[in-house]
Parts: structure tokens; C-alpha cells; sequence
């Protein structure tokens, strides 16, 4: 018991206090208090509600604060009665990601007897149900509707990321796969709770327990799964957001963490934890290939181990779990040769794995896994087995310039949209591993030239020689339509040669031809296929071409073998001036007004292959000139919208454009510059090709090719001159460029054969008429036959 002293000092402490603390003031500090508390709670009810509304309008699972534009292949084409094999189309869906399941869960398929279904990714696309017979399509059907045709999803390129909000932050080229809740992989789940959020399936968005062991052990992070979503999604690229607003005066990084909880409880009641955890995989920043960032699970495992998510090994799960929270650290590591420090960290996460379910994951297995090598393959830079993103990165750049006014707005518009391409996937393909193996191919060739040429000349330097590397661009038009079905603009490289500027040689001739049929004179004759030029004693006004003149020939062998004299007595029958400025509006150039010009080695003659290519739209669709269009068609939502090309214009006769493309047929012919083209493309007989060379005065060798419905134009060349490539060695177009449209044409025949059919339609103003060739007129008797437009047939031969 206390002693009466004992009890004597305390009473007069409680008597000091209370005279220093008077009862009043207590209560006064009790409200205080109570106050206090009760507007925290306040704040914190309408800061969590605040966040609530805000994720209710912006989902993120749709992201905000930006305008992600997603770009695709043209849509395959499937049709009753094709040659199609169910392994085939089983390996493009894998490529697409799909899994094989029978719960129709999205981006997904299986087999039932004969019928292979799928149900797409996105909901844009219908349910589809394939039945095979014999290795051919026997019916199709879409959404339960029988079908005779039907599209399939196609494969992803790049999305451009735009943040609407925030100017400091660049646009991002990224790579990204949604993935739906149902198709979370367990194993990789595992793998990213144990390595970021053990507790992510019990707690509510936040990890209490985590944060406090964290901050005890002086440890940063902490964050949850939830939490990071919610700061890839909601916070990166905000602007002028409420919780901006009321915390103005703390910095960006507080504002977030002030609020990051509120906004991670709401994310918790708006979306399951599938959901979430689907949502943080398709996000998050998992590194870059070849400057293109790779946000999510999908995209990282199919780049660093050529799989899809579903296919990976424990191993390969925790490699990418440990990635996440540095992975440009371990890539760089990596890229220097050293793996040590992913493997540590790999070797972490799945002691991590094992340490919180060791009931699912036994010591032998997580030791198992241990002991597998990482294995990365870096797909984008294999020749072999590549995402299909890579292959198109060229032609992704443009149709990202060169997005039509439907498609504009896409790039203010919050939220995700989709656009649809015409680049076919197999063309592109086919395209770009033809161009590599060209380039391939051509290198010693041009360095054998290359050290012929150091003997006799000093100033060509021999360690030079080693280091040439030609280049190889390669464009294929829908000649009815203008969609670019494929576009090589380099072999790697990343400068793009389809859309650079260069000297056209006579790949340019076609075009002066052109308005001379239409209504150019020529020694007092109408101009036409069989007018007879003879160099040795016509005469031209102003320039004379001193090389390749050719001998006394009709203007169609002129073009055939490219006589350089042929060329620019087109151009002066036609009107010098006029003819120049045709051919500029055509092919977006500016030659000077010299009849050089019609040789293509004139000063502003320059153009691009992809100009080049277009313009040649003229020949197989007799005068009208149709634009290149890149897009086909786009999405939001479930929406999917087509879009209309621009309108063919009618730029030059039909009559004339008819006849000057059957004189490009003989080009192809025996006594063309491309005498073996139809050999090297397996060409059918009923298959109509005409085509023109070009080859250029220093390094550049062409050839635009035409069917009735389609245009192939090849540029091949040293992009910087370095070296003369000499004609008589063999570098021309018809020897460089022609073969690798010709292997080209053939890739068109497996793939789309009917863009090889159909014959040059004729206008009823052309007429075939005999002719005696040696002479140029027409007569009954004749040894040959010539197409002439209406009123401009040359005069019989009895008149001469």
C-alpha cells in the first residue's frame, strides 16, 4: 500500500494539473480532437468516393489520360472451298496468342470432329466455326450464320500511346496484348504475387503488413499490385485531376502517394481480383526491343522466349516476375553478355515461389527450375522465328503519319481504338525475308565489283570495298484499290528506303510515253507503238542523249530495251513541257525542263518508290490514278467501321494508257530488258505482266511490275553512291531488281492467286490493227499487230 507521503504528492500533482489543465480546457481538447478525427474521416470518405466516381468513368482496364492507337494486319480472308489446313490456322491463332480451350472464353479455340471454333480477342470480331474437309474450307460459320466468306482476327503491330493531358511526356511506340481475366496463367499469377504482392489475394488493395516490414527494414517499395496499376493507369499522364488540385502544394510524387490508397480500395470494389491481375499484366513495362516498348506479360514472353504466356516453364514465369520491378537493368546486362544478375534475381523469385506455396511448388521442382538456363531469343532480331510486329515496323510508321480525317480524332480521343491495316501478313512476309536474302545475296557481288574497280582507280579505298551494303525496298499495291499489301523499307535497317527520294532512271520512261500516244506527233505522224525512230538520223530539240540510243525501232521495242533516244523523242512529241509536268503531278517530282528529264537522271527528278508504285496505278487501270491507302477499316468498342478509299481520278486517256501498258508487256518479252522475269515468277501463260527497269547512272537499279491487280515496285542500290555499278557487269534492274519481284510474284501466287488473273481490259476506242513493222504503217498483209486509239492510227502503207 502506498505511504501517506506517497498519497500527499500525489494529490498535489492531480492539484497542480488541474490547475494548469483546468476541466474546461480538457474538453475544449476532447472536441478538438473529435473534431479532427471526424474530418479525417470526412477526407478520407470523400477523397474514397472522390476515386471511386473517377474509376468509374475511367476504367483502368481501358486506360486514361491517353489515346492508345493500336494498329493491325489486314484481316485474313477465309472462304468456302479454299485450300486451308487445320494445323495451319491452329498455328496462327497460337501466334495470336489464342489458347486451346473448350469454355469459349475469349481468344480462344477448339476442336470438335471436324470443326475447329475460335472466339476472338477482341469484340469487334464474331465467333467463327471452321469444319475442314480434304484440306479445304467445307463450311463456315459466323455467329451461327452459315457464311460462303469470313474474317479472322488479325495480328497486332504496334500501338502509339499518346498522353492527352501532359505535353512533358513523348508519344510511345508500344507493343502491347490485352489479356482477359479467365486467361491469367496460373503458374505466371504465382510468379508475380510472390515476387511483387504475396498478399495480393487477401488483402483489400493495399498490403499493410508489407508496408509496415518495409519501412521497419528501411526498405523502399511496397506498393501493391493494385497500387501499381492504378499508377500505370490513372496517374501517368493525369493533369489538372482533383486530388492535383487539392494537393497542389505538395510534389507529383507525394500527390501520388497521398492517394494512390484511396484509388487502390476503390480499384479493389470496382473489379475482381482476376480483373485486376489481368489488367496489371497487360500493362505492365517490361523492357523494349529495337525501340519499341513491351507493355505486358504477352509481348515480353514472346519476345524473350518466342512463346506465349500460357507456354512458358516455371523458370521462364519467374524470370519475367523478377523483370518488373528494374527490367531495363537486367536487359542491359544481358545485351552485354552477362547473365548473372537476371539468374540471381530469377533464382530469388522462385525461392520466393516455394517459401509461399510450398504445397503447390516442392523443393525438387523449384530446384528443377533453378537449374534450367535462361534461354532468352530476342525474337525481333531472329531471321527466323519473329513476332509478327517486326516485320511491319517500316510500314507502321507511315500509316501512323498518314491517318485519314475518319481516323484523326483517334489520336485525341481517350481511351483504345483499333485500326485495321491493308498490310497482308504473308505478302509481308514473304517480302521481307526475299529482300534480307537478296541483300544477302548481292553484298560480295557489289564487293568483288568493288575491288575491280580499287585497281584501276586509286581513289576507291580497298577497306571500303568490305564494308558495302546495298539496300533493298520492296512496295505491292492492290492495282484496283491503291491498299499496300506490303512495304519493305530496308533490310535492317531503320531509315526507310520505300519512301526515300532517289533518281528513277528509266523506270520514268513509261510516263513520257504516255501522253505521246495520247496526242503527240511525230515527223508529221501521230505518235504511236509503231512509229519507227532512227537515231542515226532523226533530229531532237535541244538535249541529245549520247548513251544506250539504240537503233532504227518502233517506239514499243524502244521501250522495251529502254533506248534512251526512244525516251526523249516521246517526250518532245508529246510536248517537252507538258510531258514534265504530267510526270511531276504523277510521281510528286520536279524535273528541270530538259528532255534528260525523260531519262530520269535530270536534276528534281527524284522521287520514292512508294510514289514510283502508285503512279503506276495509271497503266492497268487505263488513266485513273488510285492513291496508296494504308487503312482499312477501325474499331472502338464493339463498333467496327470501314473506310472508304479516295477516288480514282482520271489523269490521262484510257486508249493511251492501254497501249503504253502493252508495250510494257514487251519488257517481259524476249527482246526486253526483263526477258526472264516470266520464268522466274513461274508465270502462267494466261497470267497478263507488263513491266519497266530502271537502272541509274550511279547505284540505283528498278522494276515496277503490273497485273491487272497488282503493282510491285523494287528499288535496290547503294544508298549512298559510294561506287559506280557498272551496267555491263550486270548491275541493272532487270538483272538486281527484277528477280526479287519475280520470287516475289511467285509468293503472290501461293497466297493470292487472284491478283494475278484477269486480263488488261481493252477500251472500246483501241483497236488492233496489222502493220508492216518495218515500215510503221498498217496494211492487210502485215507481219505484226499493233494497238492504236481511235483517230491516230498511222496512214495505210499504200498512202506512203
Amino acid at each position: 500500500m502506498p505511504t501517506e507521503h506517497q498519497l500527499s504528492e500525489r494529490t498535489m500533482m492531480t492539484t497542480k494539473l488541474r490547475t494548469l489543465f483546468p476541466r474546461a480546457l480538457w474538453r475544449r481538447m476532447a472536441i478538438m480532437v473529435l473534431v479532427l478525427l471526424l474530418a479525417q474521416t470526412t477526407l478520407f470518405v470523400l477523397t474514397y468516393r472522390a476515386a471511386v466516381e473517377d474509376l468509374r468513368l475511367h476504367d483502368p482496364r481501358q486506360l486514361q489520360n491517353r489515346a492508345e492507337i493500336s494498329f493491325f494486319y489486314a484481316p485474313p480472308k477465309l472462304r468456302v472451298g479454299t485450300h486451308e489446313t487445320r494445323a495451319d490456322l491452329v498455328a496462327y491463332l497460337r501466334e495470336l496468342g489464342y489458347e486451346e480451350r473448350a469454355d469459349s472464353a475469349r481468344a480462344s479455340y477448339f476442336s470438335t470432329g471436324e470443326t475447329l471454333s475460335l472466339t476472338p480477342r477482341a469484340q469487334s470480331f464474331q465467333p467463327l466455326a471452321i469444319t475442314f474437309a480434304r484440306e479445304h474450307i467445307s463450311r463456315l460459320n459466323v455467329a451461327g450464320q452459315a457464311r460462303e466468306e469470313a474474317e479472322l482476327e488479325p495480328l497486332p503491330m504496334q500501338n502509339f500511346v499518346r498522353y492527352l493531358k501532359d505535353d512533358s511526356l513523348a508519344e510511345q511506340r508500344i507493343r502491347r496484348t490485352v489479356i482477359t481475366a479467365d486467361s491469367v496463367p496460373a503458374m505466371l499469377a504465382d510468379a508475380v504475387t510472390s515476387a511483387e504482392d504475396k498478399r495480393f489475394f487477401a488483402h483489400h488493395g493495399i498490403d499493410v503488413f508489407g508496408i509496415v516490414w518495409r519501412v521497419a527494414n528501411r526498405k523502399g517499395g511496397g506498393s501493391s499490385i493494385t497500387q501499381q496499376l492504378v499508377k500505370n493507369t490513372v496517374f501517368k499522364g493525369a493533369k489538372d485531376e482533383f486530388w492535383q488540385e487539392s494537393l497542389g502544394f505538395l510534389p507529383g510524387s507525394w500527390q501520388r502517394k497521398a492517394t494512390d490508397v484511396f484509388f487502390a480500395l476503390a480499384a479493389e470494389k470496382l473489379m475482381t481480383k482476376d480483373e485486376i491481375m489481368a489488367a496489371y499484366l497487360s500493362v505492365v513495362p517490361l523492357g523494349a526491343a529495337d525501340g519499341v516498348e513491351l507493355h505486358g506479360v504477352v509481348a515480353a514472353a514472346q519476345e524473350y522466349f518466342g512463346k506465349n504466356p500460357s507456354e512458358l516453364s516455371l523458370a521462364e514465369c519467374a524470370v519475367l516476375a523478377g523483370m518488373i520491378h528494374q527490367p531495363s537493368f537486367y536487359l542491359s546486362k544481358i545485351r552485354q553478355g552477362d547473365e548473372s544478375a537476371l539468374l540471381a534475381r530469377r533464382n530469388y523469385v522462385l525461392d520466393l515461389i516455394g517459401r509461399n506455396l510450398p504445397d503447390k511448388y516442392s523443393a525438387a521442382t523449384i530446384e528443377q527450375a533453378k537449374a534450367e538456363p535462361l534461354r532468352l531469343v530476342f525474337a525481333s532480331q531472329s531471321h527466323v522465328e519473329r513476332p509478327a510486329e517486326s516485320y511491319s515496323r517500316q510500314f507502321v510508321s507511315i500509316a501512323a503519319q498518314k491517318l485519314p480525317l475518319e481516323l484523326a480524332q483517334l489520336r485525341t480521343t481517350e481511351g483504345a481504338s483499333q485500326v485495321f491495316t491493308t498490310l497482308d501478313f504473308n505478302l509481308q512476309q514473304e517480302a521481307t525475308q526475299l529482300a534480307e536474302a537478296t541483300v544477302r545475296d548481292l553484298q560480295p557481288r557489289i564487293a568483288r565489283a568493288c575491288l575491280q574497280q580499287q585497281v584501276t582507280d586509286e581513289a576507291v579505298d580497298k577497306a571500303v570495298c568490305a564494308k558495302l551494303k546495298p539496300q533493298a525496298a520492296l512496295v505491292a499495291l492492290d492495282a484496283q484499290t491503291g491498299a499496300v499489301l506490303a512495304l519493305v523499307g530496308g533490310v535492317d535497317s531503320e531509315f526507310n528506303y520505300a519512301t526515300a527520294r532517289r533518281s528513277p532512271a528509266s523506270a520514268i520512261k513509261p510516263f513520257f510515253y504516255l501522253p505521246a500516244i495520247e496526242q503527240g506527233n511525230y515527223l508529221g505522224q501521230p505518235f504511236t507503238a509503231a512509229t519507227l525512230i532512227d537515231p542515226q538520223t532523226d533530229a531532237l530539240n535541244g538535249y541529245r542523249p549520247t548513251e544506250n540510243l539504240g537503233h532504227r525501232s518502233s517506239a514499243r521495242v524502244g521501250l522495251a530495251k529502254s533506248y534512251n533516244f526512244h525516251a526523249v523523242a516521246a517526250a518532245q512529241a508529246a510536248g517537252l513541257q507538258q510531258a514534265i509536268e504530267f510526270v511531276g503531278r504523277l510521281t510528286a517530282s520536279q524535273p528541270e525542263a530538259t528532255g534528260m528529264a525523260a531519262l530520269g537522271g535530270t536534276k528534281g527528278s527524284e522521287t520514292s518508290l512508294l510514289d514510283l508504285t502508285q503512279a503506276y496505278s495509271v497503266f492497268p487501270n487505263n488513266g485513273q490514278f488510285i492513291s496508296a491507302s494504308f487503312h482499312q477499316s477501325f474499331a472502338q468498342g464493339e463498333a467496327r467501321n470501314s473506310l472508304t478509299p479516295a477516288p480514282p481520278r482520271q489523269v490521262a486517256d484510257a486508249a493511251a494508257a492501254f497501249i503504253v501498258t502493252d508495250m510494257m508487256r514487251s519488257v517481259v518479252s524476249a527482246q526486253g530488258t526483263a526477258p526472264n522475269l516470266r520464268r522466274q515468277a513461274g508465270s502462267l501463260p494466261t497470267e497478263e505482266v507488263a513491266a519497266k527497269t530502271g537502272s541509274g547512272m550511279i547505284a540505283d537499279m528498278w522494276f515496277i511490275a503490273c497485273t491487272p491487280h497488282l503493282i510491285v515496285g523494287v528499288w535496290m542500290g547503294l544508298p549512298n553512291n559510294e561506287i559506280k555499278l557498272d551496267l555491263d557487269a550486270g548491275f541493272t534492274g532487270g538483272h538486281i531488281a527484277a528477280p526479287l519481284a519475280a520470287k516475289f510474284l511467285r509468293s503472290v501466287r501461293q497466297h493470292r492467286p487472284e491478283l494475278l488473273a484477269g486480263a488488261f481490259k481493252q477500251p472500246s476506242s483501241v483497236s488492233k490493227r496489222k502493220i508492216n513493222s518495218r515500215v510503221g504503217c498498217t496494211t492487210e498483209r502485215g507481219d505484226a499487230e499493233e494497238y492504236f486509239s481511235a483517230d491516230r492510227e498511222p496512214a495505210p502503207c499504200r498512202e506512203r
